[in-house]
C-alpha cells in the first residue's frame, strides 16, 4: 500500500466509513461487478478497490477505501508499518484527492461511535465538508427510510437513502454524483440527462396550472394582510395548521399538524406532530432569531416529553446548532 496514485484524468469519487456498512456492496452495485470482496466481517476489505463507472455517457473514477478501524488513526500522524495503520493511511490519501466523498452509514444499526469519530473529522476539515455527501445505506424498504432522519444530527446534510443490496436509491446516486463532481472539478456538466428522459412525460395539465395560480393569488392576499392576521393570531397566542403530504420520492404518505406558538418579542417557535407508515414524531424547532424566552419553553416542553412506541421526539435548536432525539 501507498499514497494515492491516479489511473486518469477522471474525477474521484471516494466511498468512506466505518468497517460493514456496505461500502464494498455499493461499490460493486456502481462499478457493475462483484469486483470488491463483500462480507459480513468486520474489516473483510484491507485494502481499497478502484474502479471506473460510466454514466451518462460520462465517467468517473470510484475508490471503495477500506473500513476506517479506529478513531486514533483519524486526526494522528502515522508512522507504523502495521497493516492496519497503512491501510488508515490509504484511505485518508484518498480522502485528500477526492472530488466527492461518499460517507456510508447504517440504517439497521443506527449511528455509532465510529460514525460519530469520523463525521467529526470530515466536518473539521472544511475541504472534505464541502465535497461529503452523507449515505445511510440498508434501507431495504420505505418503511425503514424514516427512521435515517437520526443521522442528521452527524451535521453533514440530510442523508441520501439508499440499498446497495437491493439497488434502491442506487440508479439515482451516479446521475447525482455525476454533476457535482464535474462541477468540482471544472468540468462540463451540461449534458447529463437520464438516458430515457422525456419531457412530455412531465407535462402539467392545465387544470393544475389553474389550480397553482388560483393557489398563489390566495397567498398574495394571505401576505398582503399579514399585519392585521398577525395582531389577530398572537392574541390567541397558538395558530395550528393541519396538512397531508405525499413524498413521491419515497411513497410516504404523512399526516402532519404544526402549531406556532407566537410571541411578541420574536417569531416564536413551531411544535409538529406527524404521524406515517405506523411512527410518529413530535419536534419542536426553534429558529435563529427567537427570544431566550421561547427557545427556553421548547426545550422545556422537550424535556418533559415521554416517547411512546414508535415516537420520536425531536428538538432543534438553531440557535445553538443542535439537534436532540428521545
Amino acid at each position: 500500500m501507498g499514497s494515492y496514485k491516479p489511473q486518469s484524468n477522471l474525477p474521484l469519487v471516494v466511498i468512506c466509513g466505518r468497517t460493514n456498512v456496505g461500502k464494498s456492496t455499493l461499490f460493486n452495485s456502481l462499478v457493475g461487478r462483484s469486483q470488491a470482496l463483500v462480507s459480513s466481517i468486520d474489516g473483510t476489505t484491507r485494502d481499497s478497490n478502484l474502479g471506473v463507472v460510466e454514466w451518462a455517457n460520462s465517467a468517473f473514477e470510484i475508490v471503495d477505501t477500506a473500513g476506517i478501524l479506529e478513531g486514533k488513526y483519524l486526526n494522528t500522524k502515522i508512522n507504523s508499518d502495521d497493516i492496519d495503520a497503512q491501510t488508515q493511511k490509504q484511505a485518508r490519501a484518498y480522502l485528500e484527492k477526492a472530488n466527492l466523498i461518499l460517507f456510508l452509514v447504517d440504517n439497521r444499526v443506527g449511528t455509532l461511535a465510529a460514525d460519530k469519530e469520523i463525521a467529526s473529522y470530515l466536518q473539521k476539515n472544511e475541504v472534505f465538508r464541502r465535497k461529503t455527501l452523507l449515505i445511510a445505506n440498508k434501507v431495504d424498504n420505505f418503511k425503514m427510510a424514516s427512521e435515517a432522519a437520526e443521522f442528521n444530527k452527524l451535521n453533514l446534510g440530510e442523508p441520501y437513502i439508499i440499498s446497495a443490496a437491493s439497488g434502491m436509491g442506487t440508479g439515482d446516486l451516479p446521475y447525482t454524483n455525476l454533476g457535482i463532481i464535474l462541477a468540482m472539478a471544472g468540468m462540463d456538466f451540461s449534458q447529463v440527462r437520464e438516458p430515457d428522459y422525456d419531457p412530455s412525460r412531465f407535462t402539467q395539465p392545465p387544470e393544475m396550472t389553474k389550480y397553482i395560480e388560483a393557489l398563489c393569488s390566495k397567498a398574495l392576499g394571505v401576505f398582503a394582510g399579514r399585519g392585521s392576521r398577525r395582531a389577530e393570531a398572537q392574541q390567541r397566542r397558538i395558530v395550528t395548521n393541519q396538512k397531508n403530504i405525499f413524498y413521491d420520492t419515497t411513497g410516504f404518505h404523512v399526516q402532519e399538524r404544526t402549531s406556532y406558538h407566537l410571541c411578541p418579542k420574536c417569531p416564536g417557535y413551531s411544535e409538529i406532530k406527524a404521524t406515517g407508515h405506523n411512527r410518529h414524531i413530535h419536534a419542536y424547532t426553534v429558529p435563529f432569531n427567537a427570544c431566550r424566552g421561547c427557545q427556553g419553553e421548547a426545550k422545556d416542553m422537550f424535556q418533559k416529553g415521554k416517547p411512546e412506541s414508535g415516537t420520536i421526539i425531536a428538538l432543534q435548536d438553531r440557535i445553538e446548532d443542535i439537534y436532540e432525539t428521545k
